[in-house]
């Protein structure tokens, strides 16, 4: 597969459960629910960030995707369905504070936030 692009995402700490549950669903192996693994700043608020490269179907696809909390959760549902049936699926009141939340960045540094610092969530 082919990465030509780059996906940045980034949540306030208060959507970081949801969105490594939500990056499980959407990472095409099995390390998406520990994407969310460094931090950065922005006005004195921390937040958790993930950058990885990606397709450009996901890269043209994702900023619709994860502004649709409907769209999102069925996407998440069938994957969670077919590969991770013992785990939980966020609600679809978790999926829309999400999707209220994140910031999505394709091939683009995020203008305002103090550089990534090393973490472990």
């Amino acid at each position: 597969m082919i990465y030509p692009n780059r996906i940045t995402l980034i949540v306030s700490l208060a959507q970081l459960e949801t969105a490594k549950c939500i990056s499980r669903a959407l990472d095409p192996d099995v390390g998406g629910y520990e994407a969310f693994s460094q931090r950065c700043t922005k006005d004195g608020v921390e937040y958790a960030i993930y950058s990885s490269q990606c397709t450009a179907e996901f890269a043209v696809s994702a900023p619709g995707l994860l502004a649709s909390p409907e769209s999102l959760l069925a996407v998440a549902l069938e994957d969670y369905s077919a590969r991770w049936p013992a785990l939980p699926c966020p609600t679809l009141a978790e999926v829309a504070a999400f999707s209220l939340d994140v910031r999505c960045f394709i091939d683009a540094d995020p203008v305002g936030y103090a550089p990534v610092i090393a973490s472990n969530f």
